[in-house]
């Protein structure tokens, strides 16, 4: 989340009248993040004192997406909330809308989910994420609607084809060679269904030692679930040596797979998307160090940890048993 878009109390205020949630009472800028503006509001309804009603919301406004990607995330996020998994609950409008446009780009209003995230997760944290993560990819194989990959095998391409000159030859193999790799990994033989593809520890909230807010949905897609678990064990499981705790990853593993076992064909393909989603992220922390979007806020997060984290699956490939 960041700033990019500046907004008045004002012209929120007068973009609320499409709402009926009462009146702005206060807007907060969410600094931290890459993609998308974020501000914390919070808003005043009914009476005096006491029987005032205060909710608190979180507004987005699209820096990328346009208003033909939006309602496949925004209707998951709906999915889910309904299903009472932790998520935030989209807003609709006097009009049933999810979004509408502000300062001349689509945003959208959520629920505001309480909590903090966890820098160094427990085996027992990590245990209850994956029995977490396993019942969402059995109910997101119900969400009828299918979204597309913006961070697929183009979107590698031709961020790698950006970023190559920055760097230098052993790096450049590295990213050609992966890349290569990756492209003829054939994918449909694994078990799909919508992903977060983004779980990474800052997007999960905890409150009183239960998971209280998983967040962040706007790189959700239809795709491997085995690549979302991929996605979750590199950042949660991962030592400062880059090599697996041994514990997390087996509390993690063992949890989600009592909730969704995997098939042959995932337990084949494992070490293969373990690559895949260090490669991604690697790639687009490339992106976002060497071609930074011009925000008034701006954080970037290193990119050799997914380079070296690459690295490590590459020499060294895990396996999961039967």
């Amino acid at each position: 989340m960041a700033v990019f878009t500046r907004v008045t109390e004002q012209e929120l205020a007068a973009w609320l009248t499409h709402y009926d949630l009462g009146t702005l009472t206060g807007m907060q800028d969410i600094p931290s993040g890459t993609d998308n503006t974020n501000y914390f509001i919070a808003l005043a309804q009914g009476g005096h004192g006491a029987d005032k009603v205060v909710k608190e919301l979180v507004l987005t406004i699209f820096e990328h997406l346009t208003a033909e990607q939006i309602p496949f995330y925004l209707g998951l996020m709906a999915h889910f909330a309904k299903e009472d998994f932790p998520v935030p609950l989209p807003i609709v409008d006097r009009l049933g809308k999810l979004f509408s446009e502000l300062m001349g780009k689509p945003a959208a209003l959520v629920a505001r989910m309480r909590g903090h995230w966890i820098e160094t997760p427990t085996a027992a944290q990590c245990g209850q994420l994956g029995h977490l993560l396993g019942r969402m990819h059995l109910s997101g194989q119900g969400y009828a609607e299918e979204g597309a990959n913006r961070c697929g095998i183009a979107w590698h391409q031709r961020s790698a084809a950006a970023v190559l000159k920055f760097l230098d030859p052993d790096e450049q193999e590295l990213l050609r060679s992966e890349l290569a790799v990756q492209t003829a990994f054939d994918q449909t033989r694994l078990p799909c269904g919508a992903i977060h593809a983004d779980l990474f520890r800052d997007n999960v909230l905890w409150q009183n030692g239960i998971i209280s807010g998983i967040l962040d949905y706007y790189y959700a897609f239809t795709g491997a679930l085995l690549y979302d678990l991929a996605v979750t064990v590199n950042d949660w499981c991962i030592d400062d040596r880059l090599r697996f705790n041994g514990e997390r990853l087996h509390a993690l593993l063992s949890a989600y797979r009592s909730e969704r076992p995997l098939s042959v064909a995932e337990l084949d393909a494992w070490p293969m998307e373990l690559r895949r989603a260090a490669l991604r992220f690697w790639l687009s922390r490339l992106y976002d160090f060497h071609l930074p979007h011009p925000s008034e806020i701006k954080s970037t997060k290193d990119p050799d940890h997914f380079r070296d984290l690459l690295i490590q699956h590459i020499r060294h490939p895990a396996s999961i048993s039967a």
